[in-house]
């Protein structure tokens, strides 16, 4: 999905892209029937934001997350696995302990490429308003800005999500951050 956005904020308030995922899925899933008319059935997205003049959402079904073009980036500045608990909130102080002990250098970038890789087949990626992804998102603080509970997750311009992936260990989820530019 590509969202095409006149200005990245309204009313004084960033579009998160998270956010702009929801109602696509809703319309798509829910009500046309898409991916057997159920969210779990969802089993890898990549959504980005951009700023246009030509305003919109345009998206394209391919079969596999192999298939889609790579997107060229500089280095990516944090990518680890995690195996523990699945965060359940923005303020899930376990996996926020992981972020902050995996990654100490402080810089000042401002969008990000967030890639989240669930060793899982059973994530529901279609629940991101409320779900993993959104927890995983918004615990991602350290990195990306923000406060606890309040993170600058407006400076994700791109965000990919695949579940069911065999490269990394079972029962975990990888997280690779790369700066956008």
């Amino acid at each position: 999905m590509d969202f095409h956005l006149e200005s990245m904020k309204v009313n004084g308030m960033y579009f998160d892209i998270d956010n702009l995922c929801e109602p696509i899925f809703s319309v798509l899933i829910n009500k046309k029937g898409w991916f057997g008319g159920k969210r779990p059935n969802l089993k890898w997205f990549r959504a980005t934001k951009l700023k246009d003049l030509k305003q919109g959402c345009c998206f394209k079904i391919y079969n596999s997350l192999e298939s889609v073009s790579p997107i060229s980036c500089n280095d990516v500045i944090y990518s680890k696995t995690y195996a523990g608990n699945l965060p359940k909130s923005a303020t899930d102080a376990e996996f926020i302990s992981w972020i902050e002990e995996n990654y100490s250098e402080l810089k000042h970038i401002s969008s990000f490429y967030v890639k989240i890789e669930f060793s899982s087949s059973t994530i529901n990626l279609g629940d991101i308003a409320t779900g993993r992804i959104k927890s995983i998102v918004d615990c991602l603080y350290p990195i990306i800005g923000g406060n606890k509970g309040s993170p600058d997750d407006w400076k994700i311009n791109i965000l990919e999500v695949a579940k069911g992936v065999k490269t990394i260990p079972k029962n975990s989820v990888k997280v690779s951050i790369t700066e956008f530019s």
